[in-house]
């Protein structure tokens, strides 16, 4: 993930996805499931991004010897389980933005059952204009670029 805050007991992971550079080939095509598959091929690296965050945490919270030497690197307010958010926020053209709901759909639903390990009930998918609109982001992100 790009960014983790701690921020009301809760910790916050956010993956930043821009398709700038693709955007005169990005299609609808890239954004929507092919029939048999969850998510579009596009994602899948996502998936396992997502999946491996979470990994490492459970790891880290259990105590396992791989997550022990993860939990030496966590800041000490996340070295506890606690409660997670998982956000992604996705910068793309604004013609396809209107795929984003059936997006966020495929992809928890592909997650459900690795996301529901940590407690957590899904994984919000934003628009990354949205994600600057918001002061609070706004603000982290600028910060941190």
């Amino acid at each position: 993930m790009d960014f983790a805050w701690i921020d009301g007991g809760k910790l916050f992971l956010l993956e930043v996805r821009s398709y700038a550079q693709v955007s005169t080939t990005l299609t609808g095509a890239d954004l929507i499931p092919l029939k048999g598959q969850a998510v579009p091929h596009r994602f899948e690296a996502l998936i396992d991004k997502l999946t491996d965050s979470l990994l490492m945490l459970l790891a880290a919270w259990a105590d396992t010897d791989c997550g022990k030497s993860i939990k030496a690197g966590l800041p000490a307010a996340a070295k506890s389980r606690m409660p997670l958010k998982l956000v992604i926020a996705i910068e793309m053209p604004s013609t396809l933005s209107v795929h984003l709901s059936g997006l966020r759909d495929s992809l928890n639903a592909r997650m459900r059952g690795r996301i529901a390990l940590a407690d957590v009930r899904n994984v919000a998918l934003i628009d990354y204009a949205r994600l600057l609109a918001n002061p609070t982001f706004s603000a982290f992100v600028k910060a941190q670029v």
